[in-house]
């Protein structure tokens, strides 16, 4: 995920190889507008935001970005839950980011459920995503800016074989 402080970080050069990020290139703490967002700006940027979206609503989506959703008091109570841990570590492939995240909720009574680390975001590179959940993702944001017969037929255009000219809607 990126975020707005990302941009500070110097990519690490070879000399320092991979694992702990010197101190003078560690990731700057994050700004609080993207710890605690009140706006959809920030929420963009914030991984805080997102994790409490996906708990509250079981996705993140474009549409999760609106002042409306932002602020929904189910997901600013979860907001206040989330805590972001930064590490040292750098991936030796991308050095701007670490090399796996993961994912710990701590419940009320003590217990902790811990996902695996994800080494790459589906729809990364290495990961991508199939032609149906490409499919719901272009349709989705796409509805934003066009009537559902608009969208398909730009689709449509984009998916078009490889050999074939490529006939963008008028």
């Amino acid at each position: 995920m990126h975020t707005p402080w990302l941009w500070r970080i110097r990519r690490a050069t070879g000399r320092h190889g991979c694992g702990s990020i010197p101190a003078s290139r560690r990731r700057p703490t994050p700004p609080s507008s993207t710890r605690s967002p009140r706006t959809p700006l920030d929420a963009k940027f914030s991984a805080e935001f997102t994790v409490a979206c996906a708990l509250a609503r079981g996705h993140v989506e474009l549409g999760d970005f609106t002042q409306e959703r932002v602020v929904e008091p189910a997901v600013q109570s979860l907001l206040r839950k989330v805590r972001v841990q930064l590490v040292a570590e750098q991936d030796c492939d991308e050095p701007i980011f670490s090399p796996a995240d993961q994912v710990i909720v701590r419940l009320r009574g003590g217990s902790t459920l811990e996902a695996e680390p994800v080494r790459r975001a589906l729809g990364h590179a290495s990961r991508p995503i199939d032609d149906a959940a490409l499919h719901q993702k272009f349709m989705g944001c796409a509805g934003f800016a066009l009537d559902a017969a608009t969208a398909r037929r730009w689709w449509d255009a984009a998916m078009a074989p490889a050999d074939e000219p490529v006939r963008w809607p008028g």
